[in-house]
């Protein structure tokens, strides 16, 4: 009766599960599964290995996109599964697994750009293909890009990188003004050379 086992099953080849609640932690995990024959077609087994989604969040939250850029991960369904901030991706409720949907999350960049993809495309099954956009978060804009992560055993999500533009644009004005100093400094330093030299 466990979603691991009754994919593979269905299916009748290699193939993912649904996101469940694991026996052993109480975490939602996702198993790669494959059904197991003998000779004659008569099904033996399944084999499975489980992947925690706690897991994905840890390598996310583990990376440094910009200075405050966030990476989330969600399903065509608009379900997270994984995000490099810290809020919850899901609770325990009757012993079930209850999802947040990434338009209602709490970390405000998540929410805005899952609530911009949605009104862009309609539907987060209708993003095809690797997209770079940008939108605005009261008057600041934000960097997004989106890329379809699928194979042939049912996995279909989507990764999604946001960055502020802010991020840049700080780097950029540190630059400038390092540049100013530079250049007024060899200017002084021309002018005392220059003042010497004429004497």
């Amino acid at each position: 009766v466990r979603p691991w086992y009754k994919a593979p099953v269905k299916a009748r080849e290699a193939t993912w599960g649904k996101i469940y609640k694991r026996f052993s932690t109480s975490k939602p995990a996702i198993s790669a599964g494959l059904p197991i024959y003998d000779a004659q077609g008569k099904l033996l087994g399944v084999a499975a290995v489980d992947f925690s989604l706690s897991g994905i969040s840890q390598f996310l939250h583990s990376l440094n996109i910009g200075r405050s850029g966030k990476a989330f991960i969600l399903d065509r369904s608009g379900f997270l599964v994984g995000s490099s901030t810290t809020q919850k991706l899901f609770i325990i409720h009757n012993q079930a697994v209850q999802r947040f949907k990434a338009t209602e999350s709490t970390h405000v960049l998540t929410r805005f750009a899952a609530q911009f993809l949605l009104k862009r495309f309609g539907s987060f099954s209708q993003i095809i293909g690797s997209q770079q956009l940008d939108f605005d978060i009261d008057g600041r804009r934000q960097f997004l890009q989106v890329v379809p992560l699928k194979d042939d055993k049912g996995l279909d999500w989507l990764i999604v990188v946001v960055i502020p533009e802010a991020d840049f644009i700080g780097q950029i004005n540190a630059n400038t003004h390092t540049t100013i100093l530079l250049c007024l400094g060899a200017f002084g330093l021309a002018t005392v050379l220059g003042i010497l030299t004429s004497r």
